[in-house]
């Protein structure tokens, strides 16, 4: 059988290229020796492509990626609904997330949200930790409005959600967590404060109002 291999990609010595046995190779670029194989279940293998320290080939069904897995990389994220400050820890592979965090619907609907972007045809990890006081569980997650499954890890103070996301395109996916408590819209010690002023409130009209009344009885001015 007749071997067609695609152009070679050269890097670090070593020299890569697929036939039409659907096997990418990896050769010594000074000896021709190979170095290591790769069996595909498709033909049609595109030319290899180095980039950012790996090897990608293009097949039919999708990206093969070669090389060293890219390392997590964690975001903090300080929310403050109703002024009550509350960190959010976000560790992530392969992907990218949104800047913020949105906190719109965490009163009204015991729910928060953000975007993440990851490369085509490709999948990404997410390990999320919420303050239990701020959305408490158990949650449901929706990636782009669907259910996904996820595994919770929970403490006394933190629960932390691990799920997937699929990359399909390009596109940033909306990832909503919804959980069944959330932070009152006048949390405590707002409460507690509001009910501090109105107790000065209340006694300091009522000590007006008896100043005005002796002021009147010692005047004798009519009512």
């Amino acid at each position: 059988m007749e071997v067609s291999p695609t152009s070679p990609t050269v890097a670090n010595g070593k020299v890569f290229l697929s036939n039409s046995y659907e096997t990418l190779l990896c050769l010594e670029a000074a000896t021709g020796i190979t170095q290591w194989t790769y069996k595909f279940t498709n033909f049609d293998s595109e030319e290899p492509v180095i980039a950012d320290g790996r090897l990608f080939v293009t097949q039919y069904f999708g990206v093969y990626c070669f090389g060293q897995s890219y390392p997590a990389l964690t975001y903090y994220y300080t929310v403050t609904p109703v002024g009550v400050p509350f960190v959010i820890k976000l560790v992530e592979t392969n992907a990218t997330p949104s800047k913020t965090i949105s906190i719109d619907q965490l009163t009204t609907q015991k729910k928060i949200n953000f975007t993440i972007t990851g490369i085509e045809n490709s999948y990404s990890t997410l390990n999320i930790t919420i303050p239990n006081d701020m959305l408490g569980g158990p949650y449901t997650v929706k990636i782009d409005g669907a259910l996904v499954s996820h595994t919770p890890y929970a403490n006394g103070t933190h629960t932390s959600l691990y799920f997937t996301c699929y990359h399909s395109d390009k596109n940033p996916h909306n990832v909503e967590i919804t959980g069944i408590t959330a932070i009152p819209e006048f949390p405590p010690t707002l409460i507690g404060t509001i009910l501090v002023f109105t107790t000065f409130a209340a006694t300091a009209f009522a000590a007006k109002k008896s100043k005005i009344a002796a002021a009147r009885k010692n005047s004798q001015i009519p009512p």
